[in-house]
């Protein structure tokens, strides 16, 4: 009798083991999900911020001031490098 709970418990200890160790890389699993969809957004999110002059179609970029530059006395206006006209950077993107 006690010959054959020792040969379940060697049988069946690697198995609870392996589900043990299954079970605990899920996390990190899960995190490797999470941090790659941040990623994503934060790549959509850049991707929307990207607007076309209506003046000259110059691809004009809020978030990183791709293609704007701005009047030393007049900060909070985003000009187009290309045409020198005013973008609109509070209005719909």
């Amino acid at each position: 009798m006690i010959i054959g709970w020792f040969l379940i418990s060697i049988i069946f200890t690697p198995v609870i083991a392996l589900i043990f160790l299954i079970i605990a890389d899920l996390p990190y699993r899960q995190k490797d999900r999470i941090e790659a969809d941040l990623a994503k957004a934060k790549e959509a999110e850049l991707e929307n911020s990207r607007k076309s002059c209506p003046t000259c179609a110059q691809v004009v970029n809020f978030k990183t001031g791709e293609g704007l530059y701005h009047k030393e006395d007049e900060p909070w206006q985003m000009l187009c490098k290309g045409c020198d006209s005013v973008i609109d950077v509070t209005g719909d993107i």
